[in-house]
């Protein structure tokens, strides 16, 4: 009985070790990045998390060195819920597992080309969960720690998509301006889903330890 009841406690403690917060998607993008849309080279991936990376949607592609480069800043309508530029983020975790995220941390800076040219003035980092309409935290140009310690964020179970926004005001901007991503973390922990056997050993183990106990009780009466 004690070597069965040391097995079920190993089984969860080790359950338990994959809930401790960690990096659930990170890269800082070393070595030169290429013009690939989704970016993999380098990631970090929490174990119990797949279909996770970081895409370039809409902007221009540019090769990087030890970072993540776009060009066009540009938008039509000057607004956020119009912008077909942004970096995607998609995270989802296994059948077996429940993600609760932290925070969004970030570093970047942008590349003005000319003068009396503003760059990117939009920042913003939105979610699918409500249909990227709203912002999450303030993000901005050069990065920061946006907190996903909502509820909403929390017992994820099926796939996330984050979009990052960073984009200019109007068209009127320079095309060659650009934005460098030079790294990224999503944190926060991956907990994974116990077994139905394993619950099932857990009860049994515990009327085990409870009946051992009841009859050494009446042993020493």
């Amino acid at each position: 009985m004690t070597r069965f009841l040391l097995a079920v406690v190993v089984s969860l403690a080790i359950a338990d070790a994959s809930a401790h917060a960690a990096i659930i998607l990170g890269n800082t993008f070393d070595g030169n990045t290429g013009t690939e849309a989704e970016y993999l080279n380098g990631q970090v991936t929490a174990p119990n998390v797949y279909r996770a990376g970081v895409s370039r949607v809409g902007y221009s592609l540019l090769v990087g060195e030890n970072e993540l480069v776009v060009g066009d800043l540009r938008t039509q309508d000057g607004s956020i819920a119009g912008s077909t530029r942004y970096f995607e983020f998609i995270i989802e975790p296994t059948n077996d597992s429940v993600i609760d995220l932290e925070s969004f941390t970030y570093v970047g800076n942008q590349n003005v080309d000319g003068e009396g040219v503003s760059g990117a003035t939009k920042f913003a980092l939105r979610s699918s969960l409500d249909l990227f309409r709203e912002d999450i935290g303030v993000a901005n140009l050069t990065g920061t720690t946006i907190s996903l310690a909502d509820p909403k964020f929390q017992n994820i179970t099926t796939y996330i998509d984050f979009r990052l926004y960073i984009q200019s005001d109007t068209s009127g901007e320079s095309q060659l301006t650009t934005y460098s991503l030079q790294e990224f973390a999503f944190n926060g922990s991956v907990t994974a889903i116990p077994e139905p056997s394993s619950m099932a050993l857990l009860a049994i183990g515990g009327a085990g330890l409870a009946w051992r106990r009841r009859k050494s009780n009446k042993t020493l009466v």
